[in-house]
Parts: C-alpha cells; structure tokens; sequence
C-alpha cells in the first residue's frame, strides 16, 4: 500500500470554486478548503462507480491520515452546544489537550472527514468524491488489524502514500485493542500543501450561512421541478 500507484486513474474533474463558498463549512473555512484541495489531489479508477471485488478499498482513518501528513489541518473539536450555538476549540490548542483522549481520537478525526466531504458535495454541487454506500472496509487488516472499519469500496491514489501508511503502521502497533482513540499527531510535521488562510467566520456565522445556503438551493430545486 505503501507503492499503491495503478496505472488509468484519474482525478475528479472539479470546476474553479471561489472561497466564497467554504464561509458556509460548518466545521471551518480553513479546514473545508484544505479538505477541498487535497481531495483533488486524489485519482480513481475509471470505474470507480462499478464495484471490484478485487479491489481494498480505503478506510477513513487512511484518508484523515493523508489529509493531515499533506495539508496539516485537522478538523476541530466540537466541546458544546449545537447549530449556531456550537462551540469548536482547535484540535491542538492548550485546552484541547487537556480533554479526555476521544475527543482527540482518530475515530472521531475519520467521521469529521466524511461529514467535511458530505458538507463540501452539498455546498459545491460537484462530484469532488465518488458516491458510495456503506462499506465495511478490511484494508488494514494487511497491517495486522483484527475487524473492519469505516472506509469506502475503492482505494484511490493518495498524493502520500508511504508517508500515510507509515504513520498507520506506527498508530496501529501503538493501539491497545481496535479502538482507533489515539490522536493523529506528528511531531513538526512539515506538509506539502500551503495556502494564505481566508477570513474564518464564527461557527454561527457558518451555520447561519449554510441555512441560507441550503434554503436557496432548495427553492432552485423546487422551481425545477414546478
């Protein structure tokens, strides 16, 4: 996995986006653009859509991992309230450190990552990752890993892949048991990608700004449809 380099595949064709549209990330501006740019970073198989029993797949722990080691964001930590009354902490700030461990985990690092890439289909209304259901993903299991884990069904080329799956090697000989509550860290990790950071609004802004969002591409819908 670590050479993982398939010859035919192809990154999803992404028309220009402006940053305009990450103010409405629920989870952040910052982060949603990072998770936008690495995620054209990736390349599929032409037949991505067709299902390959032949084929790994790739678990969400992998893609958090590859996000973090290229780009150096990871996702906040939600520590309360709810819609506009969330409050996030940053995921490496002093206080965040002194939280229980799971809050910190990569587990939970995995399911921000998938509700980013859900957030980002919705708000971009382009197909910057495939569609997939539900999949019990055993790629770690090469590794070692008793169990499945979250992922989807198709294994892309990731723009680091040895780096990736060293850092998976390192935290899955460091677990106890399978439960992934470790965090995801590296010790002055220098990423690949860099960007100037955009305004950054508060998480009621954000929330605010994806209710507009979502209420007028709802009534777009309904007058194509009327």
């Amino acid at each position: 996995m670590m050479e993982f380099n398939p010859v035919g595949y192809q990154k999803q064709h992404v028309d220009q986006v402006d940053d305009a549209i990450f103010a409405s990330s629920l989870q952040g501006a910052n982060v949603a653009k990072a998770t936008f740019l690495w995620l054209q970073t990736l390349e599929w198989p032409a037949n991505v859509d067709e299902p390959d029993p032949s084929d790994w797949g790739i678990s969400w722990f992998e893609l958090a991992v590859s996000l973090y080691l290229y780009t150096g964001f990871r996702f906040p930590i939600k520590v309360s309230g709810a819609g506009n009354k969330s409050v996030y902490i940053a995921y490496d700030a002093d206080e965040a450190l002194l939280l229980q461990g799971r809050q910190r985990s990569a587990v939970l690092q995995s399911i921000c990552l998938k509700n980013m890439v859900q957030n980002l289909l919705t708000l971009l209304q382009q197909p910057i990752f495939p569609k997939f259901g539900t999949f019990k993903c055993r790629s770690l299991t090469r590794l070692g890993m008793t169990g499945v884990i979250a992922g989807v069904s198709r294994r892309p080329k990731i723009p680091n892949p040895a780096q990736t799956m060293q850092f998976v090697r390192s935290y899955l000989d460091g677990l106890k048991g399978v439960a992934f509550e470790n965090p995801i860290h590296v010790k002055n990790l220098e990423p690949q990608l860099t960007f100037d950071p955009i305004p950054e609004p508060s998480p009621a802004q954000r929330y605010n700004n994806y209710a507009v969002f979502m209420k007028r591409l709802r009534k777009e819908r309904h007058s194509a449809v009327a």
